[in-house]
């Protein structure tokens, strides 16, 4: 996790979970390449991330 370090310490954000900020940037594709890695791709994330904003255009766009 130590690539992600140098990314937190340049945008100046901590995140308590590392392991989220790896699956955020870890595409599919590379996740069935490497199978036996055990690793989880930002599928997820996205869905949430695409939900939470249209929430928030919709919260803005309504009087």
């Amino acid at each position: 996790m130590s690539d992600f370090n140098g990314l937190q310490k340049d945008l100046e954000i901590y995140f308590d979970n590392v392991k989220l900020l790896k699956q955020a940037f870890t595409h599919s594709s590379y996740v069935n390449e490497h199978r036996k890695r055990n690793l989880l791709d930002n599928e997820r994330l996205e869905f949430l991330g695409g939900c939470c904003f249209g929430i928030r255009c919709l919260a803005i766009s309504l009087p």
